[in-house]
Order: C-alpha cells, then sequence, then structure tokens
C-alpha cells in the first residue's frame, strides 16, 4: 500500500497568472497514510525558454542534419519548506501520519521576465513551481504545477496609441496585349498598440492605372514566429483573422476602403527575448490577375495594458507618469525610427520586424508603477473575468498551455469576413 496519499502545491485564490515583479503565495500538502520519515521538502520556481532546430550540411557528400538547441533560464530558486530533524542518533525523526501543509513566498523578478509562449515542443517559454519531498534511502515524491507570466506592455504610450502613418506602395503591371500602368496603394491602421478582442480598424486606398480588373483586397493579421538555436533559424507565419473587400477595381478606377474591421482573437501578447519572437503585423494583399500580388506589411504590438481611455489626453497623462524616468536621447531615437521606416523601410517584411523590435523595446516597462496608477486589466474593462488558452497550442492537446485574462467576444471567433458587391 502506498504511504502517500497527496502531494499537491495550492496556490492562494487559485491564482495562476502574474505579473513579473508579483509575489507568489502558496501551499504545499502532503498527506500520509502512516508515520513517514523526510529529509526535506524543496520547492522551486523555474522559468525558462527553450528553441531547437535542424541544421543541414550543405557538403553533396555528407547530407547530415544535425540537431541544435538553445537553453535560456529566466528565473532559478529553490526555497527548503522542511528541513527534517534528528533525533539524539542522527536519524531522522518520524511525520506523524495525517495531512500537513507548508507554506512558501517567491518574489518574481521585475526585469527579463518575457510573458509565457507554448508554441511547440520546439519553441517555448514557460514557468512553474516543482516541489519535492526526499526519503532517506527511498524514492522521493515530486509534483509541480504550471503558471503564466504576463509581461506587461502598456499600449497607452504615446508612441503605440497614435494613429499609423500612412504607408505607400506601388508597381508597374502589364504584360503582353496588356500596357503597362502604375497600381498605387495607400494604407494605414487606426494606432500601433492592440490588446485581445480590439479592434483593428485598417483604411486602403488603391488607385488603378492599369488595364486589369483587381478582383478583391485582402487584409489579414499575421502572426510571426521566429527562434534561433546555435545559429540556426526557424522562421514561422500563421494566419489568425481576415477580411476580404470584394468589390472589383476596374482599370483607371480609384478604391476607398474605410474602416475595414479585424477582431483580434485570443492569442498571446507580442514577446521578444533573446532566443524567441513572436510579433505581429498586418498583411494588405491585392489580388493581381495573371502577375503577382501587391502587398504592404504593418506592425502591430499585443499588449497587455489595454487602453484607460478613449481620449488620447488622458493616456498621454498617464503615459508622461510611467515614462517619466527615460531619457530624452531614448525617446528621440525611438521617434527618428518610425519616421524613416514609413518613408523607406515600409515595403518588406524584413524591415518590417526591425521596426517592430526598436518599438517593443521602448514598451518594456522598467519600473514597476504604483498599483493605483495602473491602467484597468482588460478583464475590468471589458467587464469579463474569462481565462482562455493560448491557440498556439491548444490544437496540439498540450497540458503545458499558459492561460491569460481576455475578453470572449462573440465576434472573435469569426476567423474572416468580407465585404461583397
Amino acid at each position: 500500500m502506498r504511504k502517500l496519499i497527496l502531494f499537491q502545491i495550492i496556490l492562494d485564490q487559485n491564482k495562476l497568472i502574474y505579473n513579473p515583479g508579483d509575489s507568489i503565495h502558496g501551499q504545499v500538502l502532503i498527506e500520509f497514510r502512516e508515520a513517514i520519515k523526510l529529509k526535506f521538502i524543496k520547492i522551486r520556481l523555474f522559468g525558462c525558454a527553450y528553441t531547437h532546430t535542424k541544421s543541414k550540411n550543405r557538403s553533396v557528400i555528407e547530407r547530415e542534419v544535425n540537431d541544435c538547441y538553445e537553453f535560456l533560464t529566466f528565473c532559478d530558486r529553490t526555497n527548503a519548506i522542511y528541513g527534517g530533524e534528528r533525533d539524539g542518533d542522527g536519524n531522522y525523526t518520524w511525520i506523524p501520519a495525517g495531512a500537513h501543509k507548508f507554506g512558501f513566498q517567491f518574489q518574481l523578478p521585475i526585469e527579463n521576465l518575457p510573458s509565457s509562449f507554448d508554441y511547440s515542443s520546439d519553441c517555448y517559454i514557460r514557468y512553474r513551481l516543482e516541489a519535492t519531498a526526499e526519503r532517506p534511502k527511498e524514492r522521493k515524491y515530486e509534483t509541480k504545477v504550471e503558471i503564466t507570466i504576463k509581461e506587461r506592455i502598456n499600449i497607452n504610450l504615446p508612441f503605440l496609441f497614435r494613429a499609423k502613418a500612412p504607408v505607400k506602395r506601388q508597381k508597374n503591371v502589364g504584360w503582353l496585349i496588356w500596357k503597362r500602368g502604375p497600381l498605387k496603394v495607400t494604407s494605414w491602421l487606426n494606432r500601433y498598440g492592440y490588446c485581445p478582442g480590439d479592434k483593428i480598424i485598417i483604411n486602403v486606398e488603391i488607385e488603378n492605372l492599369t488595364r486589369r480588373t483587381i478582383p478583391y483586397v485582402k487584409a489579414k493579421l499575421l502572426q510571426d514566429v521566429r527562434y534561433v538555436a546555435e545559429g540556426t533559424f526557424e522562421h514561422h507565419d500563421r494566419e489568425l483573422a481576415a477580411v476580404h473587400y470584394n468589390r472589383p477595381i476596374t482599370g483607371g478606377a480609384t478604391m476607398a476602403w474605410t474602416n475595414g474591421e479585424i477582431i483580434i482573437p485570443n492569442l498571446s501578447p507580442t514577446i521578444k527575448c533573446s532566443i524567441i519572437e513572436l510579433l505581429y503585423y498586418i498583411k494588405i494583399s491585392v489580388k493581381v490577375p495573371f502577375g503577382f500580388n501587391l502587398c504592404v506589411n504593418m506592425p502591430v504590438v499585443i499588449g497587455t495594458m489595454s487602453l484607460r481611455s478613449s481620449s488620447p489626453t488622458s493616456c498621454h497623462n498617464w503615459s508622461n507618469s510611467c515614462i517619466s524616468r527615460r531619457t530624452s536621447d531614448a525617446s528621440t531615437s525611438s521617434s527618428s525610427c518610425s519616421s524613416s521606416w514609413v518613408s523607406e523601410n515600409s515595403i518588406d517584411v524584413e524591415n518590417t520586424i526591425s521596426y517592430l523590435r526598436s518599438i517593443f523595446d521602448s514598451t518594456r516597462v522598467n519600473d514597476v508603477p504604483a498599483k493605483n496608477n495602473l491602467p484597468p486589466s482588460y478583464d475590468t474593462c471589458m467587464a469579463s473575468n474569462t481565462t482562455i488558452n493560448d491557440i498556439a497550442r491548444a490544437e496540439n492537446g498540450d497540458e503545458m498551455i499558459p492561460t491569460y485574462s481576455s475578453v470572449i467576444n462573440p465576434s472573435a471567433n469569426r476567423q474572416s469576413s468580407s465585404i461583397s458587391k
């Protein structure tokens, strides 16, 4: 008969979602059928990022595939919550049968603690609590519980709240009997930063000076996952939501698509660490018959601290109080990066990601503001208190799926919509 009945980690208020700088309080519950000897009981807070890629040998003779691994530890702390007492002969004393509780507390670091993310078994950021009860000369007991870290990304900051500058792109279209002519696209979004459940407002203007008819225009929200292991990179894109403009644009005509909406589904926030990057962008794709589509990419930041107010003034005032310690050089470099990207580097994905990296570095909150100065959570704004699974891993049925407090919007489940003729 097994001596152990129950070995469990219980967190205060069953809380599983934490922010950097928070305190983790809980108890370790252990119950035995009969008296037992224990050396100690320890609990460990552990968080790490892990990546795995495959490196192919380019040699024609040796076509080898090498496995590459990268491991990054964010926190690793262990507390002894029970140390086995010894009697006069040096033997461990007996713990009586029944249930026993041992309290514990951990303080999470403020910096260098990215949000939980589980893309696959080859790319994840995980945090967990592990409890170990070791017996003398016998097998030890172990249990663990996964927790979710939600990094503070405040979309009330001025450069995330402001409207995006228009992005322009054009190409010459023509082939054989069709005379070449320019196809011009101008697109912009209502702002840079969003939270799950928000609406991304899309505006597109198209000037079709070709002889071809453009059948439709598509706008989609893409998730860009990039990770590296031992210098080998992996890159994956996935479409999360889309909306179509299905009115044909004849040659010589001009079209204005205003207030197109994409509702952001429940997903992980933007993440950036040294080996994993999770980024998002809106891709406008203009269908060109018998040719390559004309595309425009615009990065967005998915945050965890929702808009405090619809008034730009109130958001600006709150942001100033939170970033008063930032130097003027940092803000200058951020604004100069913004203007240069819009004018020159708004076409290809590589420069789009580079720009998003720069603005994301500026959104990190190094000093946690006082609680009474923080904007309300997304649950408070939307009058909802729903816990959802990360859609990146829900399809695979992995038990180690991070959860985020978010709003369940019925319209958010609609993956695509269209505007027809």
